[in-house]
């Protein structure tokens, strides 16, 4: 399968995102919308992959190395649980019509995030109340699996939805550069909390902005990448991206060891400043050499070929499946 060189450029801007967030510190831009990136384009990649025991395994897979990361000496929330969530549900929803699919995300956004600010005001359950709320998570995996049926393979609509969605995000920076940012859940307003516009508390303008921003950056990678030279100067960034899993667990690899190391020292309560940035940039620029001379002599990153090899065990490729069909309509 040829891939979607767009998407790659997509997913290592959200790896870069992250990093930046973890070491050089958050910025309006760095502050949750990465991570969402991330979690929408494994919506994408899952209707892409459209096999329901093989995004089962995958997404098992994810929960599991996830969770292995986890007890490290790195300050960093891993995201990979959460994204393992995601293609499991996306493995169980790809198969339904457009519309059933649209009543499952209103519920979700309807229903799911009271119940989520509810369950964060009275407990704390890992995955459900946490940086990585699950309600919206599933939610970014819904939109991907939508961008998957109705934007991927269409310029025209990727152009039209790139304007749409500027504006919804441009709003949403706007909002998260003000004080209104800072009213949530925490000042004892039960409906600020659903409404809540801040970074992965999982409230309704959070979710809105964050999706819309995610939108609109995969937009702007596919439509760059329909021009030949653009996409040969992306190379580095489609080289990263195509080793999306390989990157993000060298990164947290790398600051754990870095940490356990005492190379780079957490001032007790306060933000990383001092060498993080170099930190951050040299992480970036070794991972993008890293996958720019792996490219040249294997397909897959090293993650990403041993997560084929366990799933091509476990649930091998069905002859003549028509990659990524799912309902349409």
């Amino acid at each position: 399968m040829n891939r979607i060189t767009g998407l790659d450029v997509a997913r290592a801007l959200a790896i870069i995102g992250m990093i930046a967030a973890h070491l050089a510190g958050t910025t309006i831009v760095t502050e949750g919308y990465p991570a969402v990136l991330f979690a929408v384009l494994a919506g994408v990649s899952s209707g892409i992959i459209a096999d329901r025991a093989r995004l089962i395994i995958r997404g098992v897979l994810l929960i599991i190395i996830g969770v292995a990361l986890e007890p490290l000496p790195h300050f960093i929330p891993v995201v990979l649980a959460s994204m393992g969530v995601i293609v499991i549900s996306i493995g169980l929803l790809y198969r339904l019509r457009t519309q059933t699919l649209l009543w499952i995300l209103f519920a979700l956004i309807l229903l799911g995030v009271p119940a989520q600010m509810w369950l964060g005001e009275n407990y704390d359950i890992p995955l459900v109340t946490g940086v990585y709320p699950v309600n919206a998570w599933i939610i970014y995996g819904i939109v991907g699996l939508l961008i998957r049926r109705y934007l991927l393979h269409s310029a025209g609509r990727q152009r039209i939805v790139l304007g749409e969605s500027l504006a919804v995000a441009a709003i949403g920076l706007l909002i998260h550069a003000g004080p209104l940012v800072y009213v949530n859940i925490a000042d004892g307003s039960f409906l600020m909390g659903v409404l809540s516009p801040v970074p992965h508390s999982g409230g309704l303008l959070d979710i809105a902005f964050s999706a819309a921003a995610s939108i609109f950056v995969i937009c702007a990678c596919l439509l760059l990448c329909r021009n030949a030279t653009v996409d040969k100067l992306l190379y580095p960034l489609r080289a990263m991206g195509s080793m999306s899993l390989t990157s993000y667990v060298a990164h947290i690899l790398a600051v754990s060891v870095a940490v356990a190391g005492d190379f780079i020292v957490l001032p007790s309560g306060e933000n990383p400043v001092f060498d993080f940035v170099a930190f951050a940039w040299g992480s970036i620029i070794a991972l993008l050499v890293f996958a720019v001379i792996w490219k040249h002599f294997f397909t897959r990153g090293p993650l990403e070929a041993l997560m084929r090899v366990i799933i091509e065990a476990l649930a091998p490729a069905r002859t003549n499946r028509r990659v990524g069909v799912g309902a349409r309509e």
